[in-house]
């Protein structure tokens, strides 16, 4: 397996690293936002933004989790991982749109 692994690496490499780059330049993008914004700011945006796309509980919900995830010092770790999932999410739809057009269009 590892030799199959390091062939692939090998002589995939530019492929690679040319889908690297413009992943790096939205993940980092993503995380400057978020870590630049001040926790308390960035609070009560999302629990603003949960209620109004869902309801005011999940509002509510939305504010105690954040709130709890800074109390216990994971703010920044939070942080990333949301960069990391919204950057997936852009790169899924920056593909699956296209994609599903393409074969609803086709017969």
């Amino acid at each position: 397996v590892t030799t199959g692994i390091d062939w692939v690496v090998n002589h995939f490499r530019p492929l690679f690293q040319g889908i690297r780059v413009p992943v790096d330049y939205i993940l980092s993008a993503f995380q400057q936002l978020l870590l630049g914004m001040p926790a308390p700011v960035a609070i009560l945006v999302f629990a603003l933004i949960a209620w109004q796309i869902a309801t005011p509980a999940m509002g509510i919900a939305t504010l105690v989790s954040l709130i709890l995830i800074g109390a216990i010092g994971a703010w920044s770790q939070a942080m990333v991982t949301l960069a990391l999932v919204l950057t997936a999410l852009m790169f899924c739809i920056l593909m699956g749109m296209p994609l599903g057009i393409w074969l609803a269009r086709s017969e």
